[in-house]
């Protein structure tokens, strides 16, 4: 089903109501900011609102003045239709409510709306896979430094977000962790940092039709990427926790892209609530 669908394609059926049978009436909880597609549509407006923005900076308020009232008609536009897609007029406070998938989406999302950002996927070797399971502070972690460590050794300082996967069904070759995340890559090192990876984290990769060991690519349109990454997250977690891994988190965001992904949703909330 499509994420516009989920939304709105549901109705409430009414209950069988007998002889002496009450009519319950439910309170609907309104919608928070609670599903990845609600995210989606609500990132993408936020970048047109930030593009329409950029563009009245460049415009003379005099001599401008028709072109910038016709941008803020459309933003006007944009905020109430946005309002009421999510059925509130407040969104989750970061630190408190927001979902944590939601802010792993916001991390990817950010990330990948910047220069040199690419989508990576990684299937990892048996041997650091399952080293990364026995790590005392949790396979995200253990594999974020690796990764870290091996781009710093090439001279490139990025940022980087990512979950960690299980394939689905039984893995009798490779092994079936594998990891879908974000990070930043000029062009002229693509390969090298392919190379540097593969060797690092997926040496004894078998590699069967279409699936290498890391492949970097261009990012996808529309947040496509940010969801795709973040949806086994809760299938992960009870994975690792069937495993006996201590530290069950299945994500991984750097520090200061976290930082960043959350000054892009405070913007993001302060023209969510504007009167």
């Amino acid at each position: 089903m499509k994420e516009y669908d989920q939304h709105f394609c549901g109705t409430p059926v009414k209950p069988d109501i007998g002889v002496n049978a009450k009519t319950i009436r439910r309170r609907l909880s309104p919608r928070r900011l609670s599903t990845t597609g609600q995210a989606r549509v609500l990132a993408g407006f936020a970048a047109g609102i930030e593009k329409r923005v950029a563009a009245i900076s460049q415009l003379d308020p005099q001599l401008d003045k028709k072109a910038i009232e016709r941008i803020q008609k459309i933003d006007s536009d944009v905020l109430g239709f946005a309002r009421s897609y999510i059925s509130t007029g407040n969104l989750p406070d970061w630190s408190k409510s927001l979902n944590k998938d939601i802010k792993q989406f916001f991390r990817l999302r950010h990330l990948l709306s910047q220069p040199d950002s690419r989508t990576i996927s990684i299937r990892l070797g048996h041997k650091v896979a399952e080293a990364a399971l026995s790590a005392p502070r949790g396979p995200a972690d253990y594999l974020a430094g690796m990764i870290m460590r091996t781009l710093k050794a090439l001279g490139i300082s990025t940022e980087l977000v990512f979950n960690l996967e299980f394939v689905h069904g039984i893995c009798r070759e490779n092994h079936p962790l594998h990891i879908h995340g974000a990070l930043y890559v000029p062009d002229d090192q693509i390969h090298i940092v392919t190379e540097a990876l593969t060797r690092v984290l997926a040496s004894d990769y078998r590699a069967r039709w279409t699936n290498v060991a890391v492949l970097l690519e261009a990012p996808h349109p529309g947040g496509f990427w940010a969801s795709y990454c973040i949806k086994e997250s809760a299938v992960t977690s009870e994975m690792l926790f069937r495993r006996g891994v201590r530290n069950k988190l299945a994500s991984y965001a750097s520090r200061r892209q976290s930082q960043r992904a959350r000054a892009f949703y405070n913007r993001i909330e302060d023209w969510f609530s504007t009167e």
